[in-house]
């Protein structure tokens, strides 16, 4: 008799209020379950704050933040911002979620994050996120993509293009070592500093225009930002 009311006791215990409040504050709380509420149509993140487990990480992405700017949406941010979520979390390789949607190329949710207050002077990896969205963009031999349009959105946003990286380049330098003009003419229009000494190297940008037999790019009174067009892409 003692077992069946024991039993009966933690039956009551599971389906008392208190538990399934617990439940349901938690109802998304797997990554499959959070992905498909972040892509329904009808989600309402601010008035489902409580049912979102504010711990959630999948090993390869991180926390919901990231798996917002996996997913591109832009629109999410703001709304994790006001649940108090954390835009600036790290996953397990020291990548933030501005970093991730740089890495994807996705302007927009950069844009969204930076109105957010996220620095846009922060670093991934061994470069800034202004170095990594111009390296790409370079990769990419067109002088409107989107990383392009990433990089502008950073300079509009105060980043610095003086900000050396972990590899000790700027981005000015990485644009006169990969013979990129457009991109050098456009970074000295944000400021960059073509006397700057770079770390790494151990000389100018300046210096290597000269070895590279590019030095003019960098003798011209005003020049243009080029990549303009790509700030605010229809």
């Amino acid at each position: 008799m003692s077992y069946l009311i024991q039993t009966f006791f933690s039956l009551f215990l599971l389906i008392s209020p208190a538990s399934a409040e617990e439940d349901k504050r938690y109802l998304y709380s797997g990554f499959d379950k959070v992905a498909t509420y972040l892509l329904s149509e009808d989600r309402d993140i601010l008035n489902d704050c409580q049912l979102i487990d504010p711990s959630i990480q999948q090993s390869q992405i991180g926390g919901i933040a990231h798996i917002a700017a996996e997913l591109k949406l832009s629109s999410a941010m703001e709304e994790l911002h006001h649940c108090g979520f954390d835009l600036d979390q790290k996953n397990q390789y020291e990548l933030t979620p501005t970093a991730l949607a740089i890495m994807l190329g996705d302007w927009k949710t950069v844009s969204a994050l930076l109105a957010l207050g996220v620095d846009a002077d922060g670093v991934m990896e061994s470069t800034t996120y202004l170095g990594a969205a111009i390296h790409s963009s370079i990769a990419l031999e067109a002088d409107c993509n989107e990383h392009a349009r990433v990089a502008i959105e950073l300079l509009e946003a105060g980043a610095n293009p003086n900000a050396e990286g972990a590899d000790g380049f700027t981005a000015l330098y990485t644009a006169v070592l990969r013979d990129h003009e457009g991109w050098a003419e456009t970074l000295l229009a944000y400021g960059a500093d073509p006397d700057q000494f770079v770390r790494r190297p151990g000389e100018t940008a300046r210096q290597a225009a000269v070895i590279a037999g590019s030095e003019g790019w960098l003798k011209k009174k005003a020049p243009q930002k080029i990549m303009k067009r790509c700030h605010s892409p229809s």
